[in-house]
């Protein structure tokens, strides 16, 4: 069995980027094995990527201050294997994780709302973030596999076009 920062590696492929992947971090295991782990997947697999690093679930600790120092190590881990990053999280999930942080705000957002509109209306800033990169809207089942439905947004400062994608986790 893979380890559990390697099990949620999915991929999509667009115009802009060759695959996207996303990651669960955990504050179990150490921010150089999980970097480790999942860069062998993608050398392994050639995958060329995008890293979202999902911030949502309970597997963060309560410590809000404990949570932004280990999200800073594992962003300064995956920088020096220079991929692209994003942040995939909702306001809710963010506060309640990084409280205030806008420490990431460099960082793309990938932004969860499942309205079942793929533009970004609603959008309310949070963590520093002006505007998503891209919006996870919905889900849905294929194949017995749940595919996110998610819009990626060519123009930050108008949000006006965009490219639809699904991810199936697998």
């Amino acid at each position: 069995r893979p380890p559990r920062s390697t099990q949620g590696v999915s991929s999509a492929a667009s115009d802009v980027y060759k695959r996207q992947v996303y990651m669960l971090p955990s504050l179990k295991v150490g921010v150089e094995k999980q970097v480790a782990d999942i860069m062998a997947v993608l050398k392994d697999k050639k995958i060329l990527s995008m890293m979202s690093i999902v911030v949502e679930g309970k597997d963060w600790s309560k410590d809000t201050k404990k949570n932004v120092e280990f999200l800073k190590s594992l962003v300064a881990e995956f920088t020096k294997n220079k991929l692209m990053l994003a942040i995939q999280t909702e306001a809710g999930a963010w506060t309640r994780i990084m409280g205030q942080s806008t420490d990431f705000s460099k960082l793309l957002l990938w932004w969860v709302k499942h309205d079942k509109n793929p533009e970004p209306v609603k959008y309310k800033a949070f963590g520093g973030w002006k505007a998503p990169f891209a919006k996870q809207f919905g889900s849905a089942n294929l194949c017995e596999n749940s595919v996110g439905q998610n819009s990626h947004y060519t123009d930050q400062s108008t949000n006006t076009k965009y490219l639809r994608l699904s991810l199936i986790h697998i």
